[in-house]
């Protein structure tokens, strides 16, 4: 009997389809053959083969590789957000970020400033320019 595809476009089954999106939030194969379904869950060694095989079919692997990419890109932060979120933990406001505790550690701080200082180039002695100033002095008699 043919297995029933999910989506016409990846050609991938439901198992799958779910055994993909299991992996990309577990990163273990083994653990989303589990869950998938693809296997039962009493034999680790059987879970192990059944997920090198199932990681390795070439449409698996395709589509696997897309929605890596996918993921990766809409949970990367920009380097304004760490910029913005260092900027937040250095001058202690803890909005949204810090789950319920009302300050940030001493700690937190300064390796935050720590951070941004590296960032702006703050802490590298530079070559002060010396400007000359001519300086006249005239003496009347």
């Amino acid at each position: 009997m043919a297995k029933k595809i999910f989506d016409e476009e990846t050609g991938l089954t439901i198992e799958e389809s779910l055994f993909c999106e299991y992996y990309i939030q577990t990163q273990n194969a083994t653990e989303a053959v589990k869950l998938s379904g693809l296997v039962d869950d009493s034999g680790s060694d059987r879970a192990r083969l059944v997920a090198s095989k199932v990681k390795n079919r070439p449409k698996v692997k395709a589509y696997l590789e897309k929605r890596q990419k996918e993921y990766f890109e809409d949970v990367k932060a920009s380097s304004d957000e760490v910029l913005a979120t260092l900027t937040k933990i250095a001058r202690n406001q803890t909005d949204e970020l810090h789950h319920g505790r009302k300050t940030f550690s001493a700690k937190d701080r300064l390796q935050a400033l720590e951070l941004l200082g590296k960032y702006h180039d703050l802490f590298n002695p530079k070559e002060q320019e010396q400007e000359q100033v001519v300086i006249n002095i005239g003496i009347e008699d």
